[in-house]
């Protein structure tokens, strides 16, 4: 490849190539040493020497894979493999060749960027070592082409030249400073590259003033060094820290939207951001005024380096006056809606919205880092801020709406991080109660203000008391009804319906009024927008709504629902696979298939559907309408062919039908076909396995004995195939599955699950399995023991007492591996019952002291829990109190939002609550053990208490009456 890249005579494309595979072939083969095929000693200098040799190459294409090439190597073999590699380097930038030297340039980036990447402490360490010397060489070549620059302005072709030799090593200072060291005193050079930033603004400094994109280009490559060495040794940095906090602050100052350019100030902000939440300079919460009024008493700036004195600086620096220019700025300049944002708002407003949202989301702006500057100085002095900004508010006149609408925005973002900073009950009161009340106006100003005080509630959300909610709920429903006046505030204000909805302050019957109109309103939004985000952003309002209301509020809504998502879901059929249930055929397909948007609605449509039938249960499946979209959705989600939702929608689609499952009560045939899906889920792989187990449990609770007729043998494989391929998460799945088969046919269970039984009880006694499966699979042996023991002995032991003897072991040694009492009582009830029906035999009647031994554990933590008033959590505990959620109750995180137990929850209760094991007294088992033990033998039951630890007995005498009857 080597040979090949580097001859001349080749065509580009070939050599481009051939350089592209060799670069890609040093990850695979270059580590390699002892390999038989691996590059030798010989071949590997070769190789390097051949790169060097190529610096210099013409064409570009092939230059960038040759410098690529040259840093993967670098990044393995530097320094003890290729020692030489930084001075070669820096010798080739002093190049006279203008090709030679800026391809070496771009190459030493490179290798600067792959070599900064090692994480290893001696790997860093090293780069430390080197880093200093790179940045000396890069500092004199710098300082030459910068030189050029200046003196050779009107010389384009020059002027260009030294402008990429000086743009590159910006790059490289930026790296060598943010990875080269941990001080950065290190780079002695470093103060003199910030002077001549300092003594040559309008190459390097040009900020809110504008200037050609390579002056630009320069002054945002400057700030990004400038910004890491302050990032990286803040208290080093004290000596420019004045004057470089002078220079941005002016360039915030000085910016207009449309004549500055706002990456060059977003640096800037992004510097002053830095600068006041930086931990070493340690300013705290302490206002600037408390500092003006100590130093007044002759507080002076520490002597030498160090945090004390820059925070001094920061101080000194950020006067009372300084703060409102600058908090007056923002607001007036930053803070404003630009002549972009205008235009968006009249051509495209879902996606002015979405540029708000995006804020939310840590976009990098020069408005959010503009923000994160205005939080910072308003907490520090929030009591004299909040009212200064509360008057502008006040006194801003009606022909100035964006003004007005920029100060909202101020408030807003502080009121985030400081909730008393905006008092919202006066200001309904006032002036913004009445931009909330107003009409839909034709100004665009007016409308401007109506939406940011919509938008401003849901930053208030935590302050809004319940009082004011049933102030502001009904004005905001009343302007998400404006789509026809202005989609803007309609958007915003179901926005801000969805805030307080999600707050903990909401309360379902409050807003219980409102609620139909208000699901109406989203709807018509869904078939006014235009794009899938806004419409899956409004589906997901309504999924809140549903969540957070009560299911009496809820259930009206069934029929509104399924009547608006059935159209939107079969809108645009393309044709597909048809789903057929009660004489109807419907199409599975449904939305067209298209790009991600498309995707994401389908999955926003069964996120509602969930919602719905999860808050109303059965009264959902008694909606036809309702039932048949669900099944529909399904239908399309879990289908694994090409084309179809499984691709993307199997997650949502196994979560919606197991909701239908459970809320459904009978076992009909539309739930039956679908069934055979779930093997296909699992034939592809097993990431849906949970959803799977979790869908066979619900369809062994609904259908019982017609289901196991019609499925068993499929389910008995499904779970088998599993239990054979899975990790630990999915065995443990697959226990709670085969449990609930046993609790609900304890007649046939046992003789339906042997085969899984003997595999499991195979894989215990040899340790094929972890110790927390293998404590699962002993629980589920004990149940079956315990739920029929003669099918048990006779088709899992199979009527071999050696058997016996080793599940009464295995039970022994995975009892202390549960952690649940529950578990740990079965199994040993289990075991008594073993040692009693084989206590015959001498291997079992061994292991008798170490049953006595777990029976005393067991009863001793159950009367622990019993003495602390303290029960252990049951499955069924958590069915019973969903069934005992009252009304309108609040969680103990102030959840509000009852819904209704689904009769799946309700079958598993009743399951849990038919378990006649959970009835059986281990006292008594454990009696009736000893009594027969004595009756068999004498000699053996005091050979027995013998072998029993004196300890064990005497809490055994205790716990366990010795004439107990045994159950």
């Amino acid at each position: 490849m080597i040979t090949a890249a580097s001859d001349a005579d080749a065509p580009p494309n070939v050599r481009w190539l051939a350089a592209v595979c060799g670069k890609n072939a040093v990850s695979r083969s270059w580590r390699r040493r002892t390999h038989p095929n691996a590059v030798t000693e010989d071949e590997r200098t070769y190789v390097k020497d051949t790169l060097l040799q190529k610096l210099g190459e013409q064409h570009s294409t092939v230059a960038i894979q040759i410098s690529v090439w040259v840093s993967r190597i670098a990044r393995i073999d530097f320094p003890n493999g290729w020692p030489s590699l930084i001075t070669d380097l820096c010798e080739k930038v002093k190049c006279s060749n203008e090709q030679v030297m800026f391809h070496s340039l771009s190459t030493l980036d490179l290798v600067i960027e792959g070599i900064s990447s090692k994480r290893l402490h001696s790997d860093r360490k090293r780069f430390y070592q080197v880093a200093p010397a790179i940045f000396g060489a890069l500092y004199e070549h710098f300082v030459v082409h910068l030189q050029t620059l200046i003196q050779n302005p009107n010389r384009q072709d020059g002027m260009k030249k030294s402008f990429s030799v000086v743009e590159k090593c910006l790059e490289c200072f930026q790296k060598l400073v943010n990875y080269g060291s941990e001080r950065i005193t290190a780079f002695q050079h470093l103060p003199s590259v910030f002077s001549k930033f300092i003594d040559m603004p309008e190459l390097f400094l040009r900020g809110a003033a504008g200037g050609t994109e390579l002056q630009l280009r320069l002054s945002h490559l400057a700030a990004e060094l400038i910004v890491t060495t302050q990032k990286r040794d803040p208290v080093h940095f004290q000596e420019f820290l004045p004057k470089f906090l002078e220079i941005y602050y002016n360039c915030l100052m000085a910016f207009r939207f449309g004549t500055s350019d706002e990456s060059a100030c977003f640096q800037a902000a992004l510097f002053v951001r830095n600068v006041l939440e930086c931990p070493d300079y340690d300013l705290g919460s302490a206002s600037f005024a408390e500092f003006k009024a100590k130093r007044g008493t002759g507080v002076k700036m520490p002597d030498g380096v160090c945090p004390q004195a820059c925070r001094y600086i920061l101080l000194s620096f950020f006067d009372e006056n300084r703060v409102n220019a600058l908090i007056e700025s923002l607001i007036s300049n930053v803070f404003i809606l630009s002549n972009r944002e205008l235009e968006t708002w009249a051509n495209d407003p879902e996606a002015l919205v979405r540029e708000e949202d995006a804020a939310d989301w840590g976009t990098e702006s020069l408005r959010k880092e503009s923000e994160g500057i205005f939080s910072l100085l308003f907490l520090r002095d929030w009591q004299r801020i909040a009212p200064m900004i509360t008057r502008l508010t006040e006194s801003i006149p009606a022909d100035n709406p964006l003004l007005l609408d920029a100060c909202y925005r101020a408030l807003g973002r502080a009121t985030r991080d400081c909730r008393n900073a905006f008092n919202l009950a006066d200001s309904l009161n006032g002036k913004l109660g009445a931009i909330l009340k107003a009409d839909c106006s034709k100004n665009l100003g007016e409308r401007i203000i109506q939406a940011r005080a919509a938008w401003l509630i849901g930053q208030c959300a935590e302050q809004v008391s319940r009082e004011l909610r049933q102030i502001v709920n009904p004005l905001l429903v009343r302007l998400m009804g404006f789509t026809d006046g202005d989609l803007v505030i309609a958007l915003t204000a179901t926005k801000t319906i969805q805030h307080l909805a999600e707050d903990l302050g909401f309360h379902s019957e409050d807003f219980a009024p409102q609620l139909s109109t208000c699901v109406l309103h989203c709807f018509r939004l869904v078939n006014i927008a235009e794009t899938y985000a806004t419409k899956r952003d409004l589906l997901g309002t309504i999924v809140s709504l549903i969540r957070r209301s009560n299911a009496q509020y809820v259930v009206p809504l069934i029929e509104s629902v399924a009547n608006v998502l059935t159209p939107l879901w079969r809108s645009r059929q393309n044709g597909g696979g048809s789903f057929q249930t009660s004489g109807e055929n419907f199409n599975g397909t449904g939305i067209e298939m298209g790009e991600g948007g498309e995707n994401l609605l389908r999955v926003a449509i069964a996120e509602v559907l969930v919602a719905m039938i999860e808050k109303t249960g059965e009264a959902s499946m008694q909606s036809s309408g309702l039932r048949t979209l669900s099944l529909e959705v399904i239908a399309f989600a879990v289908n694994v062919e090409k084309g179809m939702g499984g691709s993307y929608m199997m997650e949502d689609g196994c979560e919606l039908w197991a909701v239908v499952v459970e809320a459904s009560s009978e076992y009909s045939e539309e739930l039956a076909r679908l069934f055979p899906q779930t093997e296909r889920i699992l034939g592809l792989d097993f990431d849906y396995l949970r959803e799977v187990f979790r869908l066979l449990e619900g369809y062994a609770l609904l259908g019982r004995e017609r289901f196991m007729n019609q499925y068993g043998a499929a389910m008995l494989a499904t779970l088998r195939r599993a239990l054979g391929s899975v990790r630990d998460r999915g065995c443990l799945a697959a226990v709670e599955v085969l449990d609930v088969i046993l609790l609900l046919f304890p007649s046939e269970g046992v003789g339906f699950l042997a085969p899984i039984l003997q595999d499991a009880l195979q894989k215990i006694i040899e340790n094929e399995e972890s110790q927390v499966v293998s404590a699962a699979y002993t629980g589920l042996i004990a149940r079956a023991c315990l739920v029929k023991v003669g099918d048990f002995e006779g088709l899992v032991l199979q009527g071999n007492e050696m058997a016996a003897v080793e599940v009464v072991e295995a039970m022994l040694k995975n009892l202390d591996s549960m952690y649940k009492l529950r578990r740990r009582k079965l199994v040993t009830v289990a075991v008594c019952g073993l040692a009693r029906r084989y206590g015959k035999s001498t291997s079992v009647l061994q292991r008798v002291p170490s049953v006595l031994n777990a029976v005393v554990q067991v009863l001793s933590e159950e009367q622990h829990r019993a003495g602390r008033h303290a029960t252990e959590e049951h499955p069924k505990d958590f069915l019973n109190a969903v069934a005992r959620f009252g009304e309108g109750a609040r969680d103990e995180e102030g959840f509000t939002g009852k819904g209704v137990e689904l009769p799946g929850q309700r079958r598993k209760r009743d399951m849990w609550d038919g378990d006649v094991v959970e009835k059986v007294k281990l006292r008594e088992v454990c009696g009736g053990l000893l009594m027969g033990l004595k009756e068999d033998g004498e000699e053996n039951y005091q050979a027995i208490l013998r072998a029993t630890d004196p300890v064990v007995l005497a809490q055994l005498g205790k716990l366990v009456q010795p004439d107990g009857t045994a159950s």
